[in-house]
């Protein structure tokens, strides 16, 4: 860590929805809830598992599919 000059911020898993929904570039369905929220370590990155009506039902076991557009628009960036 880098100083104890920290805080942390509480944001439930429909607030990133929301928030992401507004900042993705191929907008995530309307309905998209986030069910679940992973940290992974060896990438850094936080992995999200949303779901929608909109996709595809999986059958049970399967390996969830990567969202492989591009995530955050420029126009969030600016």
């Amino acid at each position: 860590m880098k100083s104890s000059k920290i805080k942390y911020i509480e944001a439930s898993a429909q607030i990133i929805a929301d928030i992401l929904k507004r900042a993705v570039k191929n907008k995530l369905p309307e309905d998209a809830e986030v069910l679940r929220v992973n940290y992974n370590i060896l990438t850094n990155n936080y992995e999200l598992v949303i779901y929608s009506e909109e996709y595809e039902e999986l059958p049970e076991g399967s390996i969830i599919p990567k969202l492989e557009e591009p995530l955050i628009s420029e126009d969030v960036l600016k």
